[in-house]
């Protein structure tokens, strides 16, 4: 008896090659769109944080302030301690616009470490330290419900 292997046919390899490159490509695609996203949320808030500037530079801190972050997701408050969560690092800073270049730049997460990741993405935080009239102030944005949009619409494209 003559026994010879059977081999995998040409059209299965091409089409599992076919298939690998499909998938390579979407998520390539998923990654960039994610990507984009991110930049477009941090590009938002940082013309927010400029006409925040411009406005404290007029009329001082508003009142309040907790209030309007739980409506609009953004706060602005005067800075008592050192800032805590990753900084953002330097060369990114040669992106925003020249006259906020110098004001360091963090993310924070709200959460704790033993939510989900989509949890901890939800409770994101982006803020800026800068000084006005030699009082030194944070802008905080919240940018886990910008993201949550976002993330409904990449999986809705799935």
């Amino acid at each position: 008896m003559n026994s010879k292997k059977i081999g995998l046919s040409i059209v299965y390899k091409l089409n599992m090659q076919l298939l690998l490159r499909l998938i390579t490509i979407f998520l390539a695609i998923d990654i960039f769109l994610c990507m984009a996203a991110g930049a477009t949320v941090v590009v938002q808030s940082e013309k927010i944080f400029n006409g925040a500037v411009k406005e404290l530079n007029k009329s001082g801190l508003p009142e309040n302030t907790d209030t309007w972050l739980d409506i609009t997701g953004y706060r602005v408050s005067v800075l008592d301690r050192e800032p805590d969560g990753i900084k953002v690092p330097g060369f990114m800073n040669n992106f925003m616009s020249t006259s906020t270049k110098s004001i360091p730049r963090f993310f924070q997460i709200k959460t704790g470490k033993n939510g989900s990741f989509f949890q901890r993405i939800d409770g994101l935080i982006y803020s800026y330290e800068f000084t006005v009239n030699n009082q030194s102030f944070v802008f905080t944005v919240l940018l886990g419900p910008k993201i949550k949009i976002f993330r409904h619409i990449l999986l809705g494209l799935l």
